[in-house]
């Protein structure tokens, strides 16, 4: 009957045994049932995290008070995180301490998306008041900068090369903050996917080279792949892939951008061979301002999200200590996209791309 509820139970006695508990329980706890029979409550705990001081606080309170609640993390078997919520009861009728074990994952995740929507409100928020304030300046100090170069000698000229440089790393930080505060935009166009990549690479090459680094691309695309989306757009997410990827590769090695087919639409890869990111990071890696480089602003990432989302694709991250990182990101078809988008059109895209002729003979 306990393997009925929605809800793990962990029966204990007064001794402070288990005497009992659902296979819901068990799972969630990540353990064997059989393991836990007649061993001591705190084995419950054995394999979850963060879970020392607090621990000992909730243990403290069910004692004094006969009640206690506490959250925790578990982790699946595929390696998904688990956030639960432990509540202990002492039922004075039974003699026995009454534990539930509730699924929070979900409404964990929600919160924290919540939290990540609230900081890219202030974001928004707070470039779209200092934009020009900081741009009027930087435009007069970049003119000053560029007429003092014209009569300055090669020292010196080293040294105004350097306040541009950091200028023009200022004013890439405050687009970075524009683009993140602006609402989302429609004005997308059936694109070739491989000509976009090819002009990023293109384009990053001469950067690639400069690092001892070579950043190719591989198509495993029969034919050309369409999709739906803003050149500019995935040209920018894709610069900031590629070029944060050259800056974790101080020993040179090699970028592969590749492009193949799936069930759920075309997926984009960018490997590269740095030092990889640890567990820990990865949770993190798409919070806003979260970086780990010392001039990074933790918004490049943000960035790569945000027009992801736009494209109604996904993006994961795989890495692996000492080997590298491989960013996938998978957008629809442009048939999907389009028909997600415009549905009341579906009749009118299919008559303008002709795709009767393309119709089975049955």
């Amino acid at each position: 009957m306990i393997d009925d509820v929605t809800h793990g139970l962990i029966f204990t006695n007064i001794d402070g045994e288990i005497v009992e508990m659902n296979e819901l329980a068990a799972q969630y706890i990540n353990c064997e049932k059989n393991a836990l029979i007649y061993e001591g409550y705190e084995r419950i705990f054995d394999n979850l995290i963060d879970y020392e001081f607090r621990k000992l606080k909730f243990m403290e309170k069910l004692l004094n008070s006969g009640r206690a609640s506490l959250n925790v993390e578990s982790h699946l078997d595929n390696g998904e995180a688990l956030f639960l919520k432990l509540e202990s009861k002492f039922n004075y009728k039974l003699g026995l301490i009454v534990t539930t074990i509730t699924d929070e994952t979900e409404l964990i995740t929600l919160k924290r998306q919540l939290e990540q929507q609230n900081s890219l409100n202030a974001i928004g928020e707070m470039a779209a008041s200092i934009a020009h304030e900081i741009r009027n300046p930087m435009t007069s100090l970049k003119g000053f900068i560029e007429l003092l170069k014209m009569n300055s000698a090669d020292d010196s000229k080293k040294y105004l090369n350097v306040m541009d440089s950091e200028l023009h790393r200022m004013e890439s930080i405050l687009s970075d903050l524009l683009y993140l505060s602006k609402p989302k935009q429609r004005s997308f166009e059936t694109l070739s996917i491989n000509q976009v990549v090819e002009e990023v690479v293109e384009l990053m090459q001469p950067h690639a080279i400069q690092h001892n680094i070579n950043l190719i691309m591989k198509c495993y695309d029969p034919y050309t792949a369409k999709i739906f989306g803003n050149e500019n757009r995935l040209k920018q997410m894709l610069i900031n892939l590629v070029k944060n990827a050259i800056e974790v590769m101080q020993n040179g090695g090699t970028i592969m951008v590749s492009i193949e087919y799936t069930d759920d639409g075309v997926l984009l890869a960018v490997q590269d061979e740095g030092q990889g990111i640890a567990e820990a990071e990865l949770k993190q890696l798409f919070t806003p301002f979260y970086t780990t480089k010392e001039a990074g602003t933790g918004l490049g990432l943000v960035l790569v999200k945000k027009v992801v989302e736009e494209h109604n694709g996904s993006v994961t991250v795989e890495s692996f200590v000492g080997k590298g990182t491989t960013f996938k990101i998978t957008i629809p078809f442009c048939e999907q996209s389009f028909c997600s988008e415009y549905k009341d059109d579906r009749s009118n895209y299919w008559f303008e791309n002709d795709s009767r002729k393309t119709l089975p003979v049955v």
